[in-house]
Order: C-alpha cells, then sequence, then structure tokens
C-alpha cells in the first residue's frame, strides 16, 4: 500500500529520491503510521513535530518520516513493548520536548541497524536510557542528550516577548523607560504571571519586590538604567513588599 493510498491522496512523498525503492520507503511509512496511530497523526496538536511533519507533503517531511519508520522497525526487532514506551513519551510531550525522545529512537535504531547487542536500559538506572552489551561481557550504557533549545529557554524568550509589549502599551508615549527583571532562579510561569500582574502597578524608579526573595523588577529611565540586584530571601521577607 503506497503513502498516497494509506493517508491523504495528495501526499507525493516517493523514494526514489533518497535510496530506497518505493516499496521499501512504504513500509518506513507504515511503520511511522502504525506506532504514533493515524487517529493521533491526524488530531494531535498541529504544533508538535510528528504532527506537523506528518501533515507535510514536501520531500523533506517524507524523508524524515522513512528515517523515523526505519528507526522504529529496527528497534522492534530488538523490543517492541520498548518502541512503544519511547512512542507514547514522544506523542506526550510539549514545547518542542518531544526532539530528544525523537533522537533516543533514532539513535537507538542506528544501533540496533548496525548489529550491536542492544538493549533496553534497567529499571533501576535512572538516567540510562539503553545499553549495548560487547561479546566479551563489557556492557556500555548510554545516555542520550538533546541540545536544542530547551523547554524552559523557549518559554523564557516567548515570555520576555509577552511582558515586553505589555510593558511598552503601559508607558507613555515619548518616555523612554526601560524595564528590568531579575530573578533569583530560573523564572517560571507562575514568576511571569506575577511580573505580567505587578506591571499596571509599579511604581516608576522604584524596586518592586514581586515575589520576594525569587522575582524583582525595576524601571527606571532608559539612558540611567543601572543593576538591580535582587535581595535575600530572608532580607526581603522582612520588607513589605512594594507594587
Amino acid at each position: 500500500m503506497s503513502r498516497e493510498q494509506s493517508a491523504d491522496p495528495h501526499k507525493t512523498w516517493g523514494s526514489e529520491q533518497f535510496g530506497p525503492p518505493r516499496a521499501e520507503a512504504d513500509v518506513m511509512y507504515a511503520a511511522f503510521e502504525r506506532v504514533f496511530g493515524r487517529k493521533w497523526l491526524e488530531s494531535g496538536p498541529a504544533t508538535h513535530r510528528v504532527v506537523e511533519t506528518w501533515r507535510r507533503d514536501d520531500f523533506l517531511a517524507g524523508l524524515e518520516v522513512a528515517a523515523v519508520g526505519s528507526a522504529v522497525l529496527d528497534v522492534e526487532r530488538v523490543d517492541a513493548a520498548w518502541v512503544e514506551q519511547i512512542a507514547q513519551q514522544i506523542r506526550g510531550a510539549r514545547g518542542g520536548g518531544e526532539h530528544g525522545f525523537i533522537f533516543e529512537l533514532m539513535a537507538c535504531g542506528m544501533f540496533a541497524a548496525g548489529g550491536m547487542d542492544l538493549r533496553p536500559a534497567p529499571q533501576a538506572a535512572p538516567g540510562v536510557d539503553a545499553q549495548l552489551v560487547f561479546p566479551d561481557g563489557y556492557t556500555l550504557r548510554l545516555s542520550f542528550k538533546n541540545f536544542d533549545m530547551s523547554l524552559h529557554e523557549r518559554t523564557f524568550r516567548e515570555r520576555s516577548v509577552q511582558v515586553r509589549r505589555k510593558f511598552r502599551a503601559l508607558v507613555p508615549a515619548g518616555r523612554p523607560l526601560r524595564l528590568s527583571v531579575e530573578g533569583q532562579v530560573p523564572l517560571s510561569a507562575a514568576d511571569f504571571d506575577a511580573v505580567e500582574a505587578a506591571l499596571p502597578h509599579m511604581r516608576h524608579n522604584k524596586i518592586a519586590h514581586i515575589r520576594p526573595g525569587r522575582v524583582a523588577a525595576h524601571t527606571s529611565p532608559d539612558r540611567l538604567l543601572r543593576s538591580v540586584r535582587l535581595p535575600r530571601a530572608a532580607d526581603a521577607a522582612a520588607r513589605p513588599q512594594r507594587s
């Protein structure tokens, strides 16, 4: 069954451009569709990388789907339940977090296709994703890392843009003010929510202890911007919170 027959008729992924005969490519496409589920691929979140790729009809999407499908087939020969577990993690990930699990599947497929003795990680080994066992009995434990932009970094950038827009909407025209926000720990979604809620009530050139000991904000003339030091938690707790 061809890719055009198994899903949307307008798909023209083909196979000749990237190597395998069409019949082999169709097996890879089918493995991809089977492990993730046709229903989820068609109704899942549009921003999810797997869903977004499946719905495209360009050559690169076909190559990516075939590559993942090939990895699925290779790792299923080792442990089909393991593949389903990784697929569930991929489906459940959000905000780009699926990328790391996709890389894990691809890397395991590479080792399996190379004839290595690949095995799932022991349950009592946190941080280990897989293991390779060599003929002499030596075991190499593998931990796959994703060096793409982290979910925290992406959230920080998106929420910073949102805070900046709201702040600029509150600044009188022609008044060059700058907002400085400093956190003692990486800002969470709740921290950003608190900053946005405090913006309309902040006093000019005054430090606002939005979440004492955790997040402080400060507005100042753009030309006189200076560093804002976050007080220690004990000091901040002893002071009345300003807004």
